[in-house]
């Protein structure tokens, strides 16, 4: 019973998270007008919420018998790791955007970068839910569907990227906002205008 409960809330909690995604708008940084798109800051704020799991499950573990601190240590380093996983994506992850390029941001890979008229593709990935841009040395920047902002950062796209690329950067707006459609999460039948 339990884990259908659980299920029930992070299913809320994902249709919550993608809500705010694709209601949330790009931030601008500072006096360059640069622009930000990002994880939402509910999305941000849950995973330090997540990250007092294993902080608890520590605490816990100092009051364990002898014989369930084993599995205890196992559990506690496998949510250590999973929470400081998704404490990195969730704040440190960012696609940033000018008139002239975009660059992606990741604590897991180094920054890259494409000017817009570089740019050979642009796709969905509907098997890893992002957007994917590729240049023409096979340069590939990923951007996940939660992010906020990703309107605008695909406005800006269809404005600066080659006119040729126009009903590419189309079909992965329409995939992108499908996917972020509480119609499909929910499973209800939906059409595509």
């Amino acid at each position: 019973m339990s884990g259908i409960i659980g299920g029930i809330v992070a299913g809320i909690v994902i249709v919550f998270i993608r809500f705010a995604a694709r209601n949330a708008s790009a931030s601008v940084e500072g006096a360059s007008g640069t622009r930000i798109a990002r994880y939402p800051v509910v999305a941000r704020g849950f995973t330090w919420i997540l990250a007092l799991v294993p902080v608890g499950l520590w605490v816990a573990l100092f009051k364990a018998t002898a014989d369930q601190v084993g599995i205890g240590i196992m559990v506690c380093l496998a949510m250590s790791t999973a929470a400081l996983s998704l404490l990195l994506e969730f704040n440190l992850a960012r696609a940033t955007w000018s008139e002239s390029r975009i660059v992606s941001h990741s604590p897991w890979r180094k920054e890259r970068s494409i000017n817009w008229e570089d740019v050979a593709e642009v796709r969905f990935s509907s098997a890893a839910n992002w957007i994917v841009i590729r240049d023409q040395s096979s340069v590939r920047i990923r951007l996940p569907t939660l992010f906020g902002g990703l309107a605008e950062l695909l406005q800006t796209l269809k404005s600066n990227a080659p006119q040729s690329l126009g009903p590419s950067i189309d079909e992965a707006t329409w995939q992108w906002r499908k996917s972020v459609s509480t119609r499909k999460i929910l499973g209800l039948p939906g059409s595509r205008a």
